[in-house]
């Protein structure tokens, strides 16, 4: 749990290390994997991929600046933690809820045809999710430490969730009318680890004496080849002990979990060269094997000494690595979790899911149109909602351009671009980072998207508009 919570901080506080489908490719007619987004839209040409299909995203309302900061005496890199970064300069630049998603999707095989009037598509898929919330206290506390004779920090939703899978979906759309399109994917998920952190509630009490600290906080972890390991730093032997770590045997790794998820999409055309749409997708969950699941809790109040961080060094990754190291432990002594006992047959850990609409109008026979598109994620550490418009070229059925500009963002806004070439190599970029230190470390806010594709084309083109319309009113 201790390596676990290593990486939940190192990603949280530092960024190095996210849906992930490009939501600027959403229009792209030359995009074959717009039914990951929607079930409903389909390629004009059916597709054969092998390994050819990788996606990352990083979601945050966060950006390096926050957290790492120019010497005025040198040209090292200091953390927020150090002397020479001021606390109100730190946290003045900080959210009340300070929010970071890590998303990866890579393709192992996946095919499309046309059958008729539908689409039918297949895919297997490895992916990681990792979503944090870090509230703006919990870093007042690691700033500032006790600033008074007696100083109280009342830390709240500080949330922490990840999963590691494979999916097998089967996808099919089909035209109801020549402009009602409408389409569903079944997936099956075989999980491989997972964790759910939750501090409800946890207040420090920080005197000359030492600290008292009061918890409500539930920590559950899933996966084979976990062993949990014990500890104690009181002197009161009668303290029962605490978890100080679980310690991973890779060669007891297996499935261990699995369960369903759905996505359901619509495409409607009320006039001639408009379409609107809309889908919600990844609707499920994991049941996770009873054998696999630990279980810890931490309620009431305890005693702690405190903890002292050497925060005086430059940036580099062994400097970051100690820190993390030393706020692990720290945390990990204060919050003092204890397992518990896993009642029932496991338990079931929910997916993020994705609801979102879009509209487009097409121009030039097609050749050029205009699109806004409304998403809302809904995650396990809250709500996040993003409106984006797009401009789409259509010059040949062998080039198509997308540009996209976010006009409404909880992780900011900034631009995007797509290409889809020759039908065979597809290249996006959601939230272009443009802004970088001579260090290279991206000024710009946290998040960004890519995608890469290469597929080999399968039947002919197939016309995005059928030559006949059942348009209302006709």
């Amino acid at each position: 749990m201790k390596k676990i919570l290593s990486i939940a901080l190192i990603l949280g506080l530092f960024g190095m290390s996210v849906m992930a489908q490009s939501k600027t490719s959403y229009f792209m007619d030359g995009y074959n994997y717009k039914h990951d987004l929607n079930p409903a839209l389909s390629p004009y040409r059916g597709y054969f991929n092998l390994m050819g299909h990788y996606a990352i995203g990083i979601n945050s309302n966060l950006s390096a600046t926050q957290f790492l900061y120019p010497s005025s005496t040198s040209d090292e890199l200091y953390t927020f933690l150090h002397p020479e970064v001021s606390a109100n300069q730190f946290l003045n630049s900080l959210n009340d809820k300070n929010i970071l998603s890590l998303d990866t999707d890579i393709d192992v095989l996946g095919f499309g045809f046309y059958i008729g009037r539908g689409f039918f598509s297949f895919d297997t898929k490895l992916q990681v999710d990792f979503g944090t919330n870090l509230p703006k206290e919990f870093f007042a506390f690691l700033k500032q430490g006790m600033n008074g004779s007696n100083t109280v920090y009342d830390i709240r939703n500080f949330n922490i969730s990840s999963k590691v899978y494979a999916s097998a979906g089967i996808g099919y759309a089909y035209d109801i009318f020549d402009n009602l399109r409408v389409g569903v994917k079944a997936k099956y998920l075989v999980a491989a680890a997972g964790l759910d952190a939750n501090i409800d509630q946890m207040q420090i009490k920080m005197s000359d004496q030492g600290w008292a600290i009061n918890t409500q906080a539930t920590l559950t972890a899933q996966g084979y080849g976990l062993e949990t390991v014990y500890g104690n730093d009181t002197e009161d032997q009668t303290t029962p002990d605490y978890i100080t770590g679980i310690e991973f045997d890779p060669e007891q790794l297996k499935p261990a979990g699995s369960g369903f998820a759905f996505d359901f999409g619509i495409n409607y055309s009320p006039i001639k060269n408009l379409n609107i749409s809309a889908a919600l997708t990844n609707v499920g969950s994991i049941k996770w094997e009873q054998g696999s699941v630990t279980k810890a809790q931490s309620a009431g109040e305890v005693s702690y000494g405190g903890f002292e961080l050497d925060v005086n060094e430059g940036v580099s990754e062994e400097s970051i690595n100690h820190l993390t190291e030393e706020l692990t432990n720290g945390m990990m002594n204060m919050i003092q979790f204890r397992e518990v006992p896993v009642s029932g047959s496991g338990n079931t850990q929910r997916l993020d899911s994705r609801f979102l609409i879009g509209a487009e109008y097409s121009v030039l026979n097609n050749h050029i149109s205009a699109g806004m598109l409304y998403t809302c994620d809904n995650t396990a550490y809250g709500r996040f909602n993003e409106v984006l418009a797009s401009i789409n070229l259509r010059p040949f059925k062998a080039l198509q351009l997308s540009g996209s500009y976010t006009l409404y963002s909880d992780y900011g806004s900034s631009f995007g671009a797509s290409l889809s070439l020759l039908n065979i190599l597809y290249l996006s970029w959601d939230h272009i980072l443009t802004n970088f230190s001579p260090q290279f470390v991206p000024l710009d806010v946290l998040s960004t998207q890519v995608e890469i594709g290469l597929r080999l084309p399968l039947g002919k083109y197939r016309k995005r508009d059928l030559d006949k319309f059942l348009y209302l009113g006709k």
